[in-house]
């Protein structure tokens, strides 16, 4: 089964400095229909304005994904991090038994477009941590996609503390890819940038856009194809 949720229909959130689009129920948006799919908590797609950002804050019990889409995200945090995450990068932070950081666009004329990503942890009160990747330096898998994040680390992922495994494919104009669902297994496709078409065994293609996601259950496989340049993230969660 495929569910689209439209770009549209997702929560809304604006302050002077701040535009935020929730997937699922977040802050003062409450929505019964969509508060997770599985272990995926949170997908807030944010535009930050120049020199703006959150302040120190505090998470705990929780796996925190940033990905940014255009323009750059410094990181600061109570371990001593420090970064700065621009496209290309995916930031993974463990908050655990507690994290305090600071999110910030550090350029003064470009907005940050970026996509924060919440996992509901295996495990509560792990050790806190912090790690950031280059994932165009990574190889692509047998699916053509390159693995961001995974519970072993494997093929130079990021580390998180869940089992999911979370993708990102670069799909050129008519490039088609299939995905594999093993037995019992749920996905989200959360696409990024561009336009395309997701496709079951027996149904027709659902058509999908920047902004869009899709929940994907009872499956063996879903086939994508892109209309145009596509970047979507793919998440294989229990």
């Amino acid at each position: 089964m495929l569910k689209l949720r439209k770009s549209d229909d997702r929560g809304r959130g604006q302050m002077d400095w701040l535009q935020s689009w929730f997937t699922f129920s977040f802050d003062q948006y409450r929505d019964p229909a969509h508060m997770h799919w599985s272990v995926l908590r949170v997908i807030n797609e944010d535009i930050i304005a120049p020199g703006m950002g959150f302040g120190m804050h505090q998470h705990r019990d929780m796996e925190i994904i940033s990905f940014v889409i255009s323009g750059a995200l410094r990181h600061q945090d109570s371990l001593g991090n420090t970064g700065i995450l621009r496209p290309g990068e995916i930031q993974r932070m463990t908050a655990g038994s507690g994290i305090t950081h600071s999110e910030f666009n550090p350029d003064t004329k470009t907005p940050t477009h970026m996509l924060q990503i919440w996992i509901m942890p295996s495990e509560k009160d792990r050790a806190p941590s912090w790690d950031q990747i280059n994932w165009r330096a990574l190889s692509t898998q047998p699916n053509q996609m390159r693995l961001l994040a995974s519970p072993d680390g494997r093929h130079s992922s990021c580390a998180i503390g869940q089992d999911l495994t979370l993708w990102h494919g670069d799909l050129a104009a008519g490039q088609t890819i299939t995905i594999s669902l093993k037995p019992d297994r749920k996905g989200w496709l959360q696409i990024a940038e561009g336009k395309m078409e997701i496709q079951t065994s027996g149904q027709s293609p659902v058509q999908c856009a920047a902004g869009d996601g899709v929940a994907v259950s009872g499956e063996s496989s879903v086939t994508i194809k892109a209309k145009d340049a596509v970047s979507l993230l793919w998440f294989d969660m229990p």
